[in-house]
């Protein structure tokens, strides 16, 4: 790692979560809904480990945490056993190669915008909010992720 380089570590949690507001967290929070079945959806993305682990810890406190996935795809129905195992998932990602056709959902027409810049072709389904695109150059969950831009196929990224 280069002096200077930051790591960002990313999680999706997903939590029975009385009420629809999560607590105050000492992460960025990406992206929040309630998925099909009922329960909370938080994306989180931090610059430290401790503030993540601090942010998972007043989740606790608010409802119970159903898993937490990494953005390769893996999913933990616990909490991870330790910091290392908690680092590696909320440091993973899944690298889309160049010239492969994805299908995504997205939140925001502006945010789409970014990764449409990468794209060879797109067809886009504003109703459902979802877009199949041929990306020209390799693209990772993080940068779907940041935009709050989910991956589903080849694989469904947060799941």
């Amino acid at each position: 790692m280069f002096m200077g380089q930051c790591i960002l570590y990313r999680v999706a949690i997903y939590v029975a979560l009385p009420g629809d507001k999560p607590p105050d967290l000492e992460c960025d929070l990406v992206n929040i809904s309630v998925g099909e079945r009922g329960f909370t959806e938080i994306w989180l993305r931090c610059s430290e480990i401790n503030s993540l682990i601090n942010s998972i810890e007043k989740i606790i406190e608010k409802g119970l945490i159903l898993f937490i996935a990494g953005l390769d795809g893996r999913i933990t129905r616990s909490i991870p056993s330790n910091i290392n195992k908690l680092i590696d998932l909320a440091t993973s990602k899944y690298v889309i190669e160049n010239n492969t056709e994805i299908e995504i959902e997205y939140t925001d027409p502006e945010k789409l915008a970014t990764i449409l810049k990468q794209a060879q072709y797109a067809k886009i389904d504003l109703k459902n909010k979802k877009a199949t695109i041929k990306i020209r150059e390799n693209l990772d969950t993080t940068t779907l992720f940041d935009n709050k831009i989910r991956l589903l196929k080849p694989h469904k990224i947060p799941p």
